[in-house]
Parts: C-alpha cells; structure tokens; sequence
C-alpha cells in the first residue's frame, strides 16, 4: 500500500473539534470514498481520550460490503486464495469494521436511531438523502464527532446539481414530469459557509470549495468547568434526594429544570402543569426521568408515563433507574422491572413496581387510554407533539400533576404548532392569585413552562449545527415582530414547539379577576420550562448552525419591517421566482428564512421535507403579498426590504389529467402521485371527467403572526383568484423562456474537480415579479385540503370556497377531520359536467346530513350547520343561484308525513303534548328543511336551527345539548318548540293548500274515454263539471215548467171565473145604492146556462177520523 502524506489541516480541523466540543463534517468524492472513512475514524480515535467513538452508518440498500463477521472473513478468504490481497498485511478497513462498534441502518428505518449518540456518522447514497434524513442523524453525533458524507465520482461538483433524487419522483405528476433540482445546488453551496465542513477527493485533496480553512490553527484545549452547574450541586447538597439527583444533571440548564420539577413535586398541589421546551439533545427525558424518581423519593405511589411509542421512553426510563441507584434503591430488593410482551415493542420496559416503603409504580399507558388515569398523581407525557392534540387535552384534564416535554427547532421542533397552541391555551387559563380571590384560586391549575438550550451532546457554537439549521431553515420559529403601529400579540413570541398545544394549555390556565373567580377556581397552573444547552455538543456548533440555516430550522436573522399596518386593499400579490429565492444569494436566504418562518408560526405541521419539495416540485408555485413601498423607502437595499411580507400563498397545480390515465386507475384501483384534489373528488362522486379540469390546490396560506386577522390573508386569496381569473394580462411573454435558460449548466465547460470554483450565479432575475409580468396558468377551479375547524370553515367560506369532501376518519396527528372545499373560476358552466360545482355540494350536504348521526355526532351544532349552510353566503350567492331549490309538494310530504304526525306537529306546537312524541318526526323534519326542500319562506334564525342539527340529525339529547350550547335545557325546550311551530305551520298550510289544489283537480279533470267505432272521426270531447251541472239545471227547469201547467190544466180555473165584462158589470149596479147597502154585500143576477150544463167535479171522501185517545190526568 502506497502511504501519501495527509493533508495537516484536516486532523487540524478533527483536533479542534474534539477540543472545542463541536463537531466537523467532511464531504468525500470518489469512488474509494468509504476506505477513507477508516483514516478520520483513526485521527478521531487518538484525538479523544476515551473509548473508541462508535459509528452509525446509514445506507439506502446496498451497503457495499458485508456486516455479518462470518460472513466478511469467508469473503477475506477467497480474496487471498486468489491473491487479491496480502494476507501478511492487515486490509485497514477490515480491521476498522471488525474492531469498531458499528450500527448499520436503513434510511427507511432512520427513525429508529433518535435519541441515540453516536461519535461519528456516515451517510452514502447521496441520491436517497432527503433534508428529514439530515436532520434526523446529524443530531445524533455527540460533540468533537465527525459527520462523513460518500459522494459518487464526479467530474465536477456542479454535476451534483442536477442529480435526480429519489424523492423526485414523488414530486412529478402527468401534466408536470419536469424537475428542476434547485435544493441539490442550494446544499452544496452551502458547504462552502460552513466553516467546520471540508470538501475532498477520495486521495484527502481538499477541494478548492473548502478554501475557508486554508489558514485553520490549533486550539488549544480548555479545561472549562461548568461553575453554575457546580455551584447548584453544592449548594444543594445537604437536601435529599434533590441534591443526589442533581449530580446526574451534565449542563446548568438541565440542573434548573430538573431543580424546578422537584419544586412543583413537592408542593404536591396536583393541579399544575409543568411544560418543558428544547431542541433535541437537551436532555428534556433524561430531566424527566431524574424527576420521576425523585417523586418517587417523595412519596407519590401512582405514576403514569404516556408517549406514542414505549420505544421512545428508553432514555427516560434509563434515568428513572439511575436516580433509584443514585438513591440506593437495588433492584429487585426494593424495585422490578417489568418488560412489554407485545413483540411490537421489542421487550421495552412498560411498569416500575417499588415497595421499600409502601406500593408505588411507576406504568406506561398508550395516549388512548386517558380514562384509566382516575387514581394517577403525577402523568408524564413525552413529545406530546407526536400525540393527536384532543387525546393530550383528556390527558392533561384530570386533577392531577403533569408534565409536558415538547421539541422545538431541530427535526422534530419544525411541527411546533400542536404544542404551542395547546400551552397558548393554558396560559390563558393560568391562575394568578389576587386579594379579592385568594380562597378560590389555592385549587387552580397553574402552568410553569421551562426551556433547555444548552445541548448536551456538544458545546455552543457548533459549526455543523449552525450551517444544518441554515440549510434546512430549521430555526424558523423566532419571527421579529415588525415595526408597526400595534403592539405585537403576547401569544406570537414563537418559541415553543407546538403552536396549538401551547394555545390549550394557556387557554385552560385562567386568570382570576372578580367575574370568573369560579372558573379560576377549577383550572389549572402552567409551568414553562426551556432546555437550550445541547447534551452532546456544546454552544457554538458549526455543524448546527449550518445544518440550522440549509433546513431552515430556525429562521433568526429577520429584519424589522419598515412600514406600519397598511390598509389590506393597498397590498400588492407578487409571484416568487424560486430559482433566484434557492440560488444561495444573501438575500434570497434572508427572505427564504422569513418565508420560512411565517409557515412555521401559521401551520399546524412542518417538517424539513416541505423545504426541498417548495423547491423542487414542479407543480408547486409561491405568491407573497407585501404592502406598499413608499417613496422614501424605493432605494433601500433589497436585503432589508425582502421583511416586508404579510402573507404567503403557496399553490400547487393538479388536474388536467387524460381521460384515458383516469379510466386505468380507477379500474385499476390506483392512483398516480400528486394531484390530491381531482383522485379524491373524482373517487368521491364517480366523476371521471373532473380529473380533466385544471386546478390549483392552495397547499399554505400563512399570514404573519403579528398581522392575523386583519384581512391580508382574505386580499392575497382575492388577488390569487382575480390573477388566474385574467384580470392580470401579462405584458411579458419572455418569461418562461428566460428561466429556462437560467437553469442549464454546461457540463463539458467546466474545469478539473481540483481546480473548480463554486459559487452562487449571477445575473440572477428578479425574486419578486408582478402578476402583470408573468402569464397565469388556465384554470378552471381553486381548491384547499385543511383539517376542520369553525374558524378555519368560516375563512374559507368567506372566500367562496363550497364543501364538498368530509373524511369520516380524524388525523392521526391532529385528530381533525380532512375537509376539501373548491371554488369554480368559471361563469359558466361545463360542457360535459355542466352545473358540477352546485351538484357537487348538494350530493355533499345530502351525505353529510345522513353521517351526522355516526362519525359526525362529536360535531358542535354550529360547525355542523356551518357545513350546510350557504344561504347567507354573498360569495357563495352565485352558486347559489344556479342550484335550484327544489321545493316539496303536498302529495311529496305526504309520502313522509300523515295526518295523524301533523296533529302530533300541531298538538306539541301549542304546548299540549311532550317534546318525546314527536321525536321520530324531528330527524325528517331536520332532513328536508336543510335540504332545502320547503319554501325559501320558511326560515329559522340560528339557535333554532342549531338545536334542529343537534337533535334531528345528531341524535343528541337535550342533557348532551345543554353544555354545547351553553343553555339550560328548559330555554333549549322553549326555543325548539319555535321552531317546530313554525315548521308545522308550514306542514298545516301546506297540506291544506294541496286539499284544495285536489278538489280544484277533480273538478277540472273528468278523465273519461268512450270507445267508438275505428271509421268515426268524431270523439266525445271532455267537458268540465260546470257544464254538465248547467244541462242538468236546463233538463230540471223544463221538466218543473211542464208539470206546472199540467196541474193548471186538471185544476179547470175558468169554471171559478166571474163572467162579465166591465159594460155588464156598470149596467148590473148602476141602479143600486151602494152606500145604503146593508152589511156591504149586493147580490146580482147572472146568467149561468153554460155552467148547469157542466157536472161538478167530484171528490172522494177522506178515511174515517179517528178520535184521539184522552189521556186519565190522574192515572
């Protein structure tokens, strides 16, 4: 073997790390790469004074040489059989892998090694590495350790740049398959900031990118005592157990917060909520486990630890047992150990039963299981991030103590928001004892909150740390409050992991004031704790402050906004051109950073992942909406004035799929990668052709933490939506053909790897364009995928986005249900799916009002009723227009109701009956009023309404409804038996009106067919009643007309006449006085021949009389 001379700055570099506790990282290229993993192995074993480091070695699949011992010396065998090697010398790396504790991990399975140290880590398969991958095992190396990462051999550097990554593929979808891998340039351009990397051949040549240790010195090695932390022990020395615990403490930090949790324990009030924030290698389980035995020290027998996983409690447990050593507790004498028999959990330890005293145990119980807590004194709850938010709200209800242990910054610290809104809502629920309430608050809940920072695996300042953070913007958390006219929120200080965690456990923190001394009475107190020194490292760490700023994990260096609060319609939407924002530039870095940190404070989950996909996934755009520049602010330098964002919208475009793709997957049962929106709604509604419609899925719509609520998130939304409606006509058509060249590099021009400089381009585009430079994609809807909340609905709404999608399962994260909601950008309708937008919602609103009763029933009324509602929507008015109510008619509700259900409607309407006997009535009165299936007329205002859900569709009783709707059950009764009036007065009209359409009906249809011969043409026509009534009338008439003069004629009046005429009658009386006429009456005489001629009419006698009987008076 030829021996070369090794370049003295690297062991220089591995020295320096090991005696400033930092780590260093080296980048070797090559294919011999991995033998020379065995020299700075060897430099990193005589630089320590120790054991020798071990080694985690990471790999995608194939490792490139064998793990298994036997199998490795059979290998070594027939390598000398065939004279392949010298069997007088030893193969170095064969020695190195047969003496070296070495553990060999898939990069699938790379969760398995967290809370693990390792003194030195190799990573290879530089195509499989994703940002989760390296955050994920870099913090694994302890301070003065190596981070090696195995690069392929390449002619030059830049070829890296446009590398296909395996993750791409999950990036590319049918209408976008072009990547542009700008993460893979922005990564290695990065290398070059941080000062402990070093970039090398496979020989050790360091390559001219590494220029930044070309004068590196010696340090010399400090012995450093940590006086406060020895200060704290001795000071605490007397006091057992406190002082024998504090000894286990490595870092001040550590010492504080295990010192404060022994504090809270022995004030053994039960009602307090201790909350612990660090990064990841602070020590916050080991604190934990220190703590737990000294409440076991102090008496406390039921002790419950909960943690997604008993897996993750290994470290916890691990101390919990040192602090019983530490205590002289000996196993089995005074304590067992009991292990899981669940093969799932690899024999982890689940239960600590001690009896030196009396009956203590310490046992595991899954997140689930909140309900056997009952008897518990003290729960402890480990990343409570990892745990679905409503299950940590019923772990930490109960009237016992609990300690919380959450990550922030780091891997895991990007998805802060669970546990900052949860503690946020704490806080607000804290008590703080005053005069006027001192009484009530000695049993309230306080909250204490802790932070570990200092880390324990290496020292401050570690380089690798600080560039790891840049690159993977994992410290986006500490958004600066802009400079404006409003005081920031308290609530936005962005410091701890979980937003919505922390929110729960402020809110159920009260403070007492005179009006809710009560409620103060019952809550909880809240203890913050923070962890910053790192356990494995110490402050400073170049590897973390790099691998900080490349994720983005912790966003820092914002500038201060320069600018007030400016009128919502005064901001402008500007589209971010990501190939300038990832190109290295100073200050695309500093504007990523705030980008960065504004999703971090706004979204309920972040993961570094999310970084390279904004990056590199071609279907995905970014929009920023920004206020407007005054004039005096035009000239100032870009660097300051990338902080004036408000909002940020980032949009991914989906759909325009073949119809032909559509018809396989789905007969298939499969679905492509991407486009979330057209495969679900297309599987949802049996809709083939809406997966060929083009649309934009809003994946972010992040506002600043010091700006939510006051309509910059509604004008962005409104931009986006006039800007891919055409109101923004491009000016510009060069734009795409500009990036395009942008983004080429020339392989064959460039230099030999040895000679390469690297540096970030120039001549970059602008990072913000106008609307009106840029020509916007045709799209036919927008759309958005959130987890469910009222207020969340309520926005969406408010921009015109309709419901259409509810999964009936919860996040396992959030425990929310996924709700998607669309909005149509087009007027008119479809040609092949006409009016979908409109049909798709009522399909929608028809299912939801059947599920209420099942996976829905945990809904609040209002969330439910919000779900169904569009009706006094302005936004939704034109949607509305085109869905026709189809309004029910009386012979369609007579099919549902009887006569006898509308006398029980009328009967409970007037207060005469029982709320109960019209409960099988209510859930299809429910039904067909949200439906909307009666009159537009008949309306309910929105308590009624709200009782309607809760009752006719929810199934809840009035006792369940009572604490929702915080009412009591009499007014509930009152205000539901309004409504009911109203709908059967509704039901009674109607009915009515349909008797009356009936009778009007028959009267107007006689339908009735004589059959005639086939030759004659003439058919009896129908005739209406009014007209047969009237012949009758005539037919009746003549028939009285006729046997009235029939009577007349047998009667024979004229034989009654008096004869005579009027010359007769003078002459008759003319000689008689009629004034001397006795009695008035004068006889005349006539002449009658004609009339005794004539027989008299004849009658026949009547019947024989009978005598009525007269009744005795006195019988």
């Amino acid at each position: 073997m030829v021996r070369v001379k090794l370049d003295n700055r690297i062991r220089t570099l591995i020295e320096n790390g090991v005696a400033k506790g930092h780590r260093s990282m080296y980048v070797v290229v090559g294919d011999k790469a991995k033998d020379q993993v065995v020299t700075l192995h060897q430099i990193l074993t005589k630089s320590i004074v120790g054991a020798r480091p071990s080694v985690l070695w990471c790999y995608k699949k194939d490792l490139g040489f064998s793990s298994h011992r036997k199998k490795r010396m059979r290998e070594v065998r027939k390598k000398i059989a065939t004279g392949m090697i010298n069997s007088k010398e030893d193969d170095p790396f064969e020695v190195f892998v047969s003496s070296t504790d070495i553990r060999y991990c898939y990069y699938s399975e790379s969760h398995k090694i967290l809370g693990n140290t390792y003194g030195a880590l190799v990573l290879q398969d530089f195509e499989a590495i994703t940002p989760n991958l390296l955050a994920r095992t870099i913090e694994t190396v302890e301070g003065g350790g190596l981070v090696i990462l195995l690069l392929q051999s390449v002619s030059s550097l830049r070829q890296l740049f446009t590398m296909s990554m395996d993750v791409h593929s999950r990036y590319r979808t049918e209408s976008h398959s072009e990547i542009v891998p700008r993460f893979n340039e922005r990564f290695i351009l990065s290398l070059s900031s941080c000062k402990s990397c070093v970039v090398m051949d496979d020989q050790l040549n360091i390559l001219p990118i590494s220029s930044h240790i070309a004068n590196i010195e010696p340090v010399p090695a400090k012995i450093k005592t940590q006086q406060e932390l020895s200060d704290l022990q001795q000071a605490m020395a007397d006091s057992k157990p406190i002082g024998q615990l504090l000894r286990k403490c490595k870092t001040a930090d550590q010492g504080k917060v295990l010192l404060r949790l022994l504090d809270v324990v022995t004030e053994k009030t039960l009602r307090a909520t201790v909350s612990i924030t660090a990064a990841r290698g602070r020590g916050k389980s080991a604190s934990l486990g220190l703590a737990i035995a000294g409440a076991i020290g102090f008496g406390y027998s039921n002790i419950f630890i909960t943690s997604p996983s008993p897996e993750n409690l290994k470290t916890l447990f691990e101390f919990v047992i040192k602090g019983f050593e530490i205590m002289d507790l000996q196993e089995h004498g005074d304590y067992e150990l009991i292990q899981s028999t669940n093969p799932d959990f690899n024999k982890a330890l689940v239960r600590i039963n001690i009896f030196k005293d009396h009956r203590q145990t310490i046992q595991y119980i899954h997140p689930t299981d909140a309900a056997k807590l009952g008897q518990a004194e003290l729960v402890v709850i480990d990343e409570a991030a990892a745990i679905p938010l409503p299950l940590v709200k019923d772990l930490i209800s109960g009237p016992y103590l609990v300690f919380l242990a959450s990550t922030i910054n780091g891997y895991e610290g990007t998805g802060r928001s669970l546990s900052l809104k949860l503690l946020q809502q704490l806080r607000k629920q804290t008590s703080v004892p005053t005069t006027a309430n001192a009484e009530k608050t000695a049993n309230s809940r306080t909250l204490h909150e802790l932070t570990l920072e200092e880390s324990i695996r290496y020292k401050p300042g570690d380089e690798i740390e600080t560039w790891l953070t840049k690159v993977l913007c994992l410290d986006a958390t500490n958004v600066h409050h802009m400079l404006t006219g409003t005081p920031p929120p308290k609530e936005c200080t962005g410091r701890s992991l979980s937003l919505k965690l922390l929110q729960q456990l402020r809110k159920q923190t009260t403070v007492p004031t005179t009006a809710n001394a009560e409620k103060a009475a019952n809550s909880r107190t809240l203890h913050e704790l923070t962890l910053e020194e790192s356990i494995r490292y110490k402050p400073g760490d170049e590897i973390e402050i790099w691998l900080t700023k490349v994720l983005c994990l912790d966003a820092t260096n914002v500038h201060h906004m320069l600018t007030g609060t400016p009128p919502p319609k005064e901001c402008e939407l500007y589209y971010v051109n990501r190939d300038t924002l990832f190109s290295f530039h100073k200050a695309s870095e500093a504007f990523l950073t705030n980008l960065m940190s504004i999703y971090v404070s706004a979204h309920y989950k972040n993961t570094p992942n999310d970084l390279q996909m904004l990056s590199d996934a071609p279907a995905h755009h970014v929009f920023v909406l920004l206020g407007p520049v005054k004039e005096e602010n035009k000239k100032v330098p870009e660097v300051l004035a990338v902080v004036q964002v408000l909002a940020v919208v980032q949009v991914c475009l989906e759909g325009s799929l073949s119809k032909n793709t559509v018809k396989t997957s789905f007969e298939s049962g499969r679905r492509g990668t991407g486009d979330l929106l057209p495969w679900t709604v297309s599987q949802q509604f049996l809709e083939n052709n809406f997966a060929t419609l083009a649309g934009a899925r809003i994946v972010r719509l992040a506002v600043h933490p010091d700006f939510q609520g006051m309509g910059y998130g509604s004008r962005a939304l409104q931009l986006l939506q006039q800007y891919y409606q055409g109101e923004f006509p491009c000016l510009n058509e060069k734009v795409k053909a500009s990036d395009k060249k942008i983004r080429s590099i020339n392989n064959h021009e460039t230099v030999a790897l040895l000679e390469e400089q690297i540096a970030p381009r120039e001549n970059l585009p602008s990072l913000l364009v106008r609307l009106e430079e840029r020509p916007a994609e045709r799209l036919d809807y927008l759309g958005v995928s959130f987890g469910l909340t009222l207020n969340l609905l309520k926005f969406w709404k408010k921009a015109g986005f309709a419901p259409v999608y509810l999964r009936q399962t919860t996040n396992d994260l959030t425990g929310e249900h996924t709700t998607i909601m669309l909005k149509s950008l087009n007027a008119e309708d479809d040609a092949e799916l006409g009016n979908w937008m409109g049909d798709f919602f009522q399909e929608f609103r028809q299912r939801l009002i059947n599920l209420l009763g099942f996976q829905f029933r945990k809904f609040d009324p209002q969330l439910a009723m919000s779900l169904m509602f569009i009706r006094n929507n302005p936004a939704l008015k034109e949607m509305r227009e085109k869905c026709k109510r189809i309004v029910w008619t009386p012979k369609q509700l007579r099919l549902v109701f009887s006569n006898r259900d509308l006398r029980r409607l009328s009967q409970y309407s007037k207060n005469m009956v029982d709320h109960h006997l019209i409960t099988d009535l209510v859930p299809t009165l429910a039904s067909l009023f949200f439906t909307e299936k009666f009159a537009e007329s008949v309306n309910l205002n929105a308590i009624q309404s709200a009782i309607l859900v809760a009752i006719g569709l929810q199934h809840k009783t009035v006792d369940e409804l009572s604490p929702e709707l915080n009412l009591p059950v009499n007014q509930i009764l009152a205000i539901f038996l309004k409504g009911i009036r109203t709908l059967s007065e509704y039901l009674d009209e109607s009915f009515l009106n349909g008797m009356e359409e009936d009778i009007e009906e028959s009267r107007k249809t006689v339908a009735k067919k004589v059959t005639i011969n086939d030759n004659d043409e003439n058919m009896e026509k129908l005739r209406s009643l009014d007209d047969d009534l009237k012949e009758g009338e005539e037919r009746v008439k003549k028939q009285q007309k006729k046997d009235k003069d029939e009577m007349i004629n047998e009667l024979r009046l004229d034989n009654y006449a008096i004869k005579g005429n009027d010359d007769e009658w003078k002459s008759a009386v003319s000689d008689i006085n009629l004034t001397s006429a006795k009695s008035g009456i004068v006889s005349v005489k006539s002449k009658r021949p004609e009339m005794m001629k004539r027989p008299l009419p004849t009658f026949e006698p009547p019947g024989p009389k009978l005598k009525k009987k007269k009744l005795n008076k006195y019988k």
